[in-house]
């Protein structure tokens, strides 16, 4: 896999107006995004996240690290030109136009005119927003301005576009939207770094996510493929009380504890856990064989959530 964005050792520090006194915010943290993929960048709120997309893109200098992008040093405006951004909160000219505003952030991103009011058209065609053109920003509600927000940070094709809370004050259908228009570009090529307070989002969405807690770089979890790693690797085998089910139990001493055993006596069913899929997969052919009811058989693994507060709860 090919690494279009590595940070190295990234640390940042803020100093209080108060005491003067250095406080920091991340403490060396390093990690690589891969070309193509989505990626999901997590935290509680103050762990550090927004600070880390910003120093990113140029908008805060960093305290120590080093930034590469596709290898090499980032640390011109000409690289970070094919990046996308859309803020945690974004901010717009009331006064302007929602079209206007597009012009203006296009212009800024040197697109010819005659490409960018194509450009245009089709943007606010993709968000869902093409009938708002000529409405100005004041008479737009949250989730529109979020779109517009959207709608702005992808007017230059990003190859790399850095989300923070894409999906705040949108409404349910609107949510769905935005998620598919993600994964869309994501499918189509841009890499996507996502910042979200919504994990079945990230989940659902990304490849790989970190996850910070108080400014450190607690894991990096593989979401999808072969290799994730976020899973415990448990089968549930849960079989409905029959007159063959003692018979198995006596044939399965290894897998059925004395506590499973007792809990017959209280319960219409036995659910074994395996932490082996072949163990699970033969105990589930001799129940078969034997005539009993199965009445469920799923793999056991903790939502990204799970992992999430595992990690950060006490430390936040």
């Amino acid at each position: 896999m090919t690494a279009i964005l590595t940070v190295k050792n990234f640390s940042k520090n803020f100093r209080s107006h108060w005491t003067f006194r250095s406080a920091p915010a991340v403490k060396d943290i390093s990690f690589a995004v891969n070309e193509g993929e989505c990626f999901g960048f997590l935290g509680h709120n103050g762990a550090g996240k927004t600070t880390t997309i910003k120093s990113l893109l140029g908008l805060i200098s960093k305290t120590k690290g080093e930034f590469l992008f596709y290898d090499q040093p980032l640390n011109s405006a000409a690289q970070r030109s094919v990046f996308g951004y859309l803020p945690e909160q974004p901010y717009f000219y009331e006064h302007l136009t929602v079209e206007e505003t597009l012009l203006f952030f296009g212009a800024l991103h040197n697109i010819p005119k005659p490409e960018l009011k194509q450009r245009c058209s089709q943007v606010l065609e993709l968000l869902g927003i093409a009938d708002r053109a000529k409405n100005p920003i004041r008479t737009l509600s949250k989730g529109l301005q979020q779109r517009l927000g959207i709608a702005q940070a992808i007017i230059n094709r990003p190859r790399l576009l850095f989300l923070d809370e894409p999906f705040s004050g949108l409404d349910p259908v609107g949510r769905k939207e935005i998620r598919q228009l993600i994964t869309n570009l994501n499918k189509e090529g841009t890499t996507i770094f996502l910042s979200s307070h919504i994990l079945s989002d990230v989940e659902n969405m990304c490849q790989r996510a970190a996850i910070l807690a108080r400014g450190e770089l607690k894991t990096i979890v593989q979401l999808k493929g072969q290799n994730a790693d976020w899973t415990n690797g448990k089968f549930a085998l849960t079989i409905v009380q029959h007159e063959q089910l003692a018979a198995f139990i006596q044939a399965h001493p290894e897998i059925c504890t004395p506590l499973q055993r007792d809990d017959l006596v209280y319960s219409s069913a036995l659910t074994m856990v395996f932490t082996d899929y072949k163990q699970s997969v033969a105990a589930l052919q001799d129940a078969i064989s034997r005539g009993l009811t199965i009445q469920a058989f799923a793999e056991e693994r903790p939502s990204l959530e799970d992992v999430f507060v595992s990690i950060v709860e006490g430390i936040k």
